[in-house]
């Protein structure tokens, strides 16, 4: 099995489809913020794929309490994550490190925030809703 994960710089069909179809399952996306932060260079995106899974990380870097972090912003995937987890980790990690980063950081939905703690992600707040 070959693994091909790193940034890209160009989006093909299937790249779109898979964003499109994850975007719709965060309520209050903002599309255009999410293309200005990639035109302006403040997010990168980076594609895990192998043989029979994919997933598309967006990375957003920023500045919170004087610290530089790197904010895994958006995953959209067919299970590449669940399968290479530890290893996407770590490749972020080694990528955050180099680019001065001193945190690695996400907000999730609950399977991948348990994923997350599996490789050694730490719980600082809970996000939670209520249908009205």
């Amino acid at each position: 099995m070959s693994i091909e994960f790193g940034p890209i710089t160009s989006f093909d069909q299937d790249d779109l489809d898979l964003l499109d179809e994850s975007f719709r399952l965060e309520p209050g996306f903002d599309m255009q913020f999410f293309q200005e932060k990639i035109l302006l260079g403040d997010a990168v995106i980076w594609r895990l794929l192998d043989d029979d899974a994919e997933a598309l990380f967006v990375l957003l870097g920023k500045v919170v309490g004087g610290e530089k972090v790197l904010h895994m912003w958006h995953l959209a995937g067919r299970g590449a994550f669940h399968k290479h987890g530890q290893f996407t980790v770590d490749a972020l990690a080694e990528y955050g490190r180099k680019q001065g980063f001193k945190k690695l950081t996400s907000q999730s939905i609950p399977v991948i925030a348990n994923l997350l703690e599996k490789y050694g992600f730490t719980k600082t707040f809970v996000s939670m809703e209520k249908e009205l």
